[in-house]
């Protein structure tokens, strides 16, 4: 590692006595490779990852460091719609002197309803005791989609769980087109997806909770009218998980719930806020994981049929140009 970056270095002076960038990715190499030999074993944990490209990484378990900033300006405001818990937010960041408040969306909370079925589940263990599950959740897919009629976007825990959707040939029983959110797209791929979906009409958005479309972008007006939710999207055990649940068990006493639930909590309001993004839009999540009731504050309502419930909200909220659309497009 040394050697790596000593040479580095010179290969730097070099190029910057050649009045060129003094970039040396030998030398990036070796001060890399120092850092995961000697990082503190307190904070970081040292990760062998495997997969198609395996990598070293060396991964920061505490965000206290990273917040210096603001423990030594003379103040700061910290301001997000997903910052709950906000007592576990500041604790992480080691806020002194903090004062925090939440106030209550500036929407008429009779433009949004949550619905969620109890049939149904993505817990690991049910589905290994009653595989079913996976067909019940695709009938509720199914039944919402082609009963429902609307711009929806299905939000998946994660891409297996997509694929593994996909394999069983739910688009094709879809009455729509489908669109979606591949692993790896790059960024011009994403938005020409999204903007395909957005101008359509009764199209399907099929993405991952906690991805780049349910944390990032905006569907106003009738984009996005119906979000199908399935499952809740906890991470899968993996090496980092594990030292982090640790780390913040030993720090915080309560591994669970900092590494676990709190995430899972944010990705499912992230995605759920995907469909209010003004005071005039409208939208209905539906929750296909009977677990959402464990979740404070998201106030889901049981539903025994979610294709009626859907559409009385819909026909109470529409405004008579939502209607005339909707007759000339079925007439279409």
């Amino acid at each position: 590692c040394k050697n790596l970056s000593e040479l580095g270095e010179t290969i730097r002076e070099r190029k910057k006595s050649e009045h060129k960038l003094p970039r040396s990715y030998i030398g990036n190499l070796g001060d890399f490779l120092t850092f995961w030999t000697m990082c503190d074993d307190a904070s970081y944990v040292r990760l062998i990852n495997g997969g198609e490209n395996h990598s070293l990484e060396a991964y920061c378990m505490d965000p206290f460091e990273a917040a210096e900033p603001f423990r030594e300006c003379f103040a700061s405001v910290h301001m997000s719609g997903t910052l709950e818990p906000i007592p576990e937010y500041v604790l992480e960041l080691g806020l002194k002197r903090c004062d925090h408040t939440s106030f209550p969306s500036p929407f008429d909370p009779e433009n949004l309803l949550t619905l969620y079925a109890e049939d149904v589940t993505t817990r690991h263990n049910d589905l290994q005791i009653d595989p079913d599950n996976i067909d019940r959740i695709m009938e509720h897919i199914v039944d919402l989609v082609n009963g429902v009629g609307r711009n929806t976007a299905v939000f998946f825990p994660s891409y297996d769980m997509m694929e593994r959707f996909i394999s069983k040939r739910l688009p094709e029983r879809l009455d729509g087109e489908v669109f979606t959110e591949r692993r790896g797209m790059t960024q011009v791929e994403l938005m020409d997806t999204v903007d395909t979906f957005r101008s359509s009409y009764g199209g399907i958005l099929f993405a991952v909770t906690g991805g780049r479309i349910s944390e990032g972008l905006d569907f106003p007006s009738r984009d996005l009218e119906l979000a199908i939710i399935v499952g809740l999207p906890y991470q899968r055990p993996s090496a980092k998980k594990d030292a982090l649940m640790r780390y913040c068990q030993y720090r915080f006493e309560s591994g669970w719930d900092h590494v676990v639930k709190a995430p899972m909590i944010r990705k499912m309001r992230q995605a759920r806020g995907r469909l209010i993004r003004s005071g005039t839009d409208r939208g209905v999540a539906v929750v296909l994981d009977n677990r959402v009731t464990q979740i404070p504050g998201f106030d889901a309502i049981l539903s025994d049929d979610l294709v009626r419930d859907c559409n009385l909200f819909f026909d109470r909220v529409m405004k008579p140009s939502d209607f005339m659309l909707r007759d000339q497009v079925a007439r279409f």
